[in-house]
């Protein structure tokens, strides 16, 4: 996973060229920009290059001609590719929703549109950027309003974790592409009704996002101690030494929710075809492993019998390898009877007691942004609603939407 150093296998097809006579090939976790080093180094004679080919099947033609910055990278992320395998489900990919459909083609060679239209994106993550350039790739004029200072929205705030750095990139790669197709990208702008009326759009696409529910039904969850995962992360918050990060709640309804049904030849075990945690659970345990770096002490409280039961395989086998190296205590299936300014009560088989905490963290689901689409709806000829705004889910799902949208203007 993105969690992994980077070449982290260069030492052993380094140490096996040094006492073999035949070529010796390298691959795990090998970026664009190491390639040419890693061969001038005599570590390998050949690099494998896997999982980047899946989000960008050029990748090899962009980096013998020299251009490493138009390669739309792999994150190592591990969703749409070894998460899902496990699960018998054919692979895909975050950062190129194209990826494995019948009628896939390369983000640089989508077809043009039978029409050029104007079309209008509110929102700067995952959804809202993916639907501006695959627009701007079919010919159309696009537009993108983000309120942030930035692009990425809450999905970027992923990479302040030590194990997420890596998701960086996918923005970075934004960043220059939006630019190089000619959405006219505008900052530090809150869409309202008025503004993007006023720019007569042919089409709307609303990528709002969410913001973080809370469980009223649970004494004191909305005390002065009690913050969410992107107070933290932006670094609105700074917590206290004893952190309790409350996730997985029964009022969560994404992957959690869905019903799992054996499936043949299932070797793992998984029992379902999902493998998409929602963005409360991933905000969870980004957040778990940024405080632990520096030096919290953390514990993560959930209802449900495992934390983040929508994770895949993959990710969620070295997820709790880490966890554990660095005493990120977890506690599950456990009821959340009352968060007081000392802690979180907590009841499990019968017994209640109080974990200490200075902090708590609740990452308990999202409510979609939906004024903004509520005041469009029957005043612009194409309306389309993607990402969090649309349901929460994740990146993985909101880029998808994104992608879907874009194709059908």
């Amino acid at each position: 996973t993105m969690a992994s150093p980077r070449g982290s296998w260069l030492y052993l097809a380094e140490g096996i060229r040094n006492a073999v006579k035949i070529p010796v090939m390298v691959a795990k976790r090998i970026s664009e920009d190491m390639v040419e080093d890693v061969l001038a180094k005599g570590q390998a004679d050949f690099v494998c290059i896997g999982r980047p080919h899946i989000a960008d099947p050029e990748y090899a033609t962009k980096l013998l001609e020299g251009r490493e910055k138009e390669i739309l990278p792999c994150i190592w992320c591990c969703q749409g590719c070894f998460d899902v395998l496990w699960m018998l489900t054919p692979a895909t990919c975050l950062t190129n929703p194209a990826a494995g459909l019948p009628d896939e083609e390369p983000v640089d060679r989508i077809g043009k549109a039978p029409a050029r239209k104007k079309v209008v994106v509110v929102g700067g993550g995952p959804a809202g950027l993916e639907a501006s350039l695959i627009c701007a790739k079919r010919g159309h004029e696009v537009i993108l309003y983000e309120e942030a200072e930035r692009i990425g929205g809450a999905y970027r705030l992923a990479a302040a974790s030590p194990a997420k750095r890596e998701v960086e990139r996918i923005f970075e790669y934004f960043e220059r592409a939006l630019a190089t197709a000619g959405v006219r990208l505008l900052l530090r702008t809150k869409a309202t009704p008025e503004l993007v009326l006023g720019q007569r759009p042919d089409a709307v696409v609303v990528a709002a996002g969410a913001d973080p529910a809370t469980v009223k039904k649970v004494p004191g969850s909305e005390g002065p101690n009690v913050v969410s995962a992107e107070d933290v992360m932006s670094g609105r918050v700074v917590p206290g030494k004893r952190v309790v990060i409350w996730t997985c709640s029964h009022s969560c309804s994404f992957t959690c929710g869905v019903k799992v049904s054996p499936i043949e030849e299932d070797a793992t075990d998984s029992r379902s075809r999902y493998s998409y945690a929602c963005r409360a659970g991933y905000a969870a345990t980004d957040v778990a492993e940024y405080l632990a770096s520096r030096e919290r002490t953390v514990s993560i409280v959930v209802e449900r019998a495992d934390v983040v039961p929508g994770m895949g395989l993959t990710s969620r086998g070295y997820l709790m390898r880490r966890f554990y190296t660095k005493n990120i205590r977890v506690c599950s299936d456990v009821k959340i009877r009352e968060i007081r300014s000392d802690g979180v009560l907590l009841e499990k088989g019968g017994i209640e007691f109080l974990l200490d905490a200075d902090t708590v963290i609740a990452s308990v689901g999202g409510r979609s942004r939906t004024g903004l689409l509520e005041a469009l709806e029957g005043k612009v000829e194409s309306l389309f609603a993607v990402g969090d705004g649309l349901q929460v889910r994740n990146a993985m799902k909101a880029m998808e939407d994104g992608y879907r949208a874009a194709m059908r203007i």
